[in-house]
């Protein structure tokens, strides 16, 4: 008897103990902050909620000749191609949420038509591309036709007005790249040209990056878009409203 009461006290305990250290993983796993809450840590306070998470993606493995929507010929078709791409309307900051940015709040913000309550706003990300298409636009315009976007607010102006544009975009790319600071290893593929037994050396862009998911925040911008104002050319030129 004293024998059988020894062993069920010795399963017990045993019971017990594995009981004790399956709550205890379960519980630090619980503990286990998500990607996406480290993430919001350190930085400024952002109302976008879709998109945030980040996941695997391949950067395609562009070579000299590789064509793109949007650049190069004909232009009409790659003016379609961002202007699909980018927003047509900011969203709206309540003004009480000036101070989680981070920002200086003491200053006169664009507000709603109507509603002071709120400012405009745009994800940084697209006034981002919004410079690389007013790079590009600047680009076929001086090798082009000096004509062809002449109603655009980013050209209005003298032309030193323009090449300030432009030049502000150039630092305010440099300056994002310079903070994302990205270490991923771009390699040189070597092919030898059998004709003449020569080398040529040809930079390999397939390189593997933790991306957001842009797509879920350009639907998240359309959703929660300020349908009564309309950009064009990311404010550019000072111009808001249509």
């Amino acid at each position: 008897m004293e024998s059988r009461w020894a062993s069920l006290v010795v399963w017990a305990a045993i019971y017990a103990l594995l009981f004790l250290t399956s709550f205890n993983i379960y519980y630090c796993l619980r503990l286990i902050p998500s990607e996406n809450l480290c993430a919001s840590h350190g930085k400024p306070w952002t109302p976008v909620t879709k998109g945030l998470e980040f996941t695997w993606q391949m950067f395609p493995a562009l070579r000299f000749t590789t064509p793109s929507e949007f650049f190069g010929e004909p232009i009409e078709e790659a003016d379609a191609s961002w202007h699909e791409f980018l927003p047509e309307s900011p969203i709206a900051i309540p003004k009480t949420r000036l101070h989680d940015l981070d920002i200086e709040t003491n200053r006169d913000f664009v507000h709603l038509p109507r509603d002071k309550k709120s400012v405009l706003a745009l994800p940084e990300v697209f006034v981002q591309l919004g410079c690389i298409n007013l790079l590009r636009q600047n680009l076929n315009r001086r090798l082009k036709d000096n004509s062809t976007y002449t109603k655009n607010p980013a050209f209005q102006g003298s032309e030193e007005d323009i090449l300030h544009r432009a030049d502000l975009c150039i630092e305010r790319l440099r300056d994002a790249f310079m903070c994302w600071g990205d270490v991923s290893s771009v390699l040189q593929t070597l092919t030898v040209e059998t004709a003449n037994e020569t080398s040529r050396s040809e930079i390999d862009f397939g390189t593997n990056h933790k991306c957001r998911d842009f797509d879920a925040i350009a639907a998240w911008t359309t959703e929660h878009a300020v349908k009564a104002v309309r950009m064009r050319d990311m404010w550019w030129g000072g111009r808001i409203f249509y």
